[in-house]
């Protein structure tokens, strides 16, 4: 089973909340995988016919301060067991994530912690 949630805690699915995620995941016994949902696509259709998105005037396309871009390549899926694994995703808040699994009842719980402020 697949289950695709959008990350809305604030600071994403860095060290502390990656480590409670993969903790419950690996306290469950199960085997899951994850993956963050390739963006690029959808942020073509949002370009302005000036070829820049979000309307910034510096040029920038993505909006964000820390200067990475929204619009990145989708991460293959993981073994939610591994922190490295995890972490290497780089899931930030507003990504799309795919949970993949056999226990229904699990997959609910984790796409929680996805959607909870941390």
């Amino acid at each position: 089973m697949d289950l695709t949630r959008l990350v809305s805690c604030k600071a994403g699915l860095h060290a502390r909340p990656a480590a409670v995620f993969v903790r419950a995941v690996l306290d469950s016994g199960a085997s899951i995988r994850i993956s963050r949902e390739d963006r690029r696509e959808d942020r073509r259709e949002d370009r302005r016919e000036d070829g820049r998105e979000d309307g910034r005037e510096d040029g920038r396309e993505d909006g964000r301060e820390d200067g990475r871009e929204d619009g990145r390549e989708g991460g293959a899926p993981v073994d939610a067991r591994s922190i490295v694994s995890v972490l290497a995703l780089d899931i930030q808040p507003g990504d799309l994530v795919v949970l993949s699994g056999d226990d229904e009842e699990l997959l609910d719980r984790l796409a929680a912690m996805l959607e909870a402020d941390q």
